[in-house]
């Protein structure tokens, strides 16, 4: 009876070692394993979508991201790679087998849909990354990979919000550039010429203020949309509304329609005149397609000059 107890014990002692020994070298294996080794994976994805309460899915187009929701609007490329590095870059930091870990902790109880869906041109199958808590303190996220629960290194939270990923900036129009503006406002309707950076209404060649007319001209210079709307909205009747042409150095002719509706300004670029050279039409025509975008007040403000208020 002895010996068995004996041989029992050994035999206990032996199963210990061994796990505390493939435990140690798990632990080795996770401190120098990232995530992509997981997933298989690099950054050569050109589709994703993300869910939660919306759907966002960006396309990659001719090294271009895109937002299908919201017509193939561009997204700002720099901030989608740096997701998609987090991603791919994070530490793994431990393990969990799906069903013994508690899941409604982690963050993957029946109400969380934050979903991630990653594809790649070489890779027909899709990555599916279930994403759960994040803890603040430590830094680390919990990702839910085939029946896998992933501690990883970092925020891997996302926003499902399109204008998040869209590119903000619609025009940037340096005051060196523009020869000539025409605007057609409620109070009046007016044009003025730059020349040496002295400014002329035209066509009776008046000297009008130079604050008041770069107050016009920064306008368009760093303009930020604080919202993209897809389909393209028209102002109606009642709508209060400026038209504004903007003539470049190189021969561009920019056509716009600036209206306001419900306390916002809404911006309509109508058409893009291209010039002799290419340093605006790359830019500008990816944005003279179907978009509205809502622009500060201060826009509004600015362009409701009257034509005497320019004359010194």
């Amino acid at each position: 009876m002895k010996k068995i107890f004996l041989l029992l014990l050994a035999i206990s002692v032996l199963f210990l070692l061994n796990y505390f020994f493939n435990q140690s070298n798990t632990n080795k294996n996770l401190e120098n394993s990232l995530f992509s080794d997981v997933i298989k994976s690099s950054r050569n994805f050109n589709y994703i979508k993300f869910t939660k309460d919306n759907n966002v899915t960006l396309v990659k187009k001719n090294k271009n991201w895109e937002i299908v929701e919201i017509g193939n609007y561009f997204s700002e490329s720099k901030s989608v790679m740096s997701y998609l590095n987090k991603i791919i870059m994070s530490k793994v930091l431990d393990r969990y087998d799906v069903h013994d870990a508690k899941k409604n902790v982690l963050g993957f109880d029946d109400s969380n849909s934050a979903l991630i869906t990653l594809n790649n041109n070489l890779n027909s199958n899709k990555i599916n990354l279930k994403i759960g808590n994040y803890n603040e303190n430590l830094d680390y996220s919990y990702v839910l990979f085939e029946d896998v629960i992933y501690k990883l290194s970092g925020d891997i939270r996302f926003s499902d919000d399109s204008y998040y990923w869209a590119q903000k900036m619609v025009l940037d129009v340096g005051v060196d550039f523009i020869t000539d503006i025409s605007i057609d406002n409620l109070n009046s309707k007016f044009s003025f010429h730059n020349k040496n950076d002295v400014f002329y209404l035209k066509p009776s060649n008046i000297e009008i203020n130079k604050d008041q007319v770069y107050s016009i001209l920064n306008s368009f210079s760093d303009l930020y949309a604080e919202d993209i709307i897809y389909p393209k909205l028209k102002p109606n009747k009642k709508s209060k509304k400026i038209n504004v042409s903007l003539y470049l150095i190189d021969g561009v002719i920019i056509k716009i329609t600036i209206f306001q509706k419900d306390h916002l300004v809404y911006m309509n670029i109508d058409s893009v005149k291209k010039g002799h050279s290419l340093l605006f039409d790359s830019y500008m025509t990816r944005f003279t397609q179907d978009w509205t975008y809502v622009i500060p007040n201060l826009v509004f403000e600015n362009l409701l000059i009257s034509k005497k208020d320019l004359i010194k």
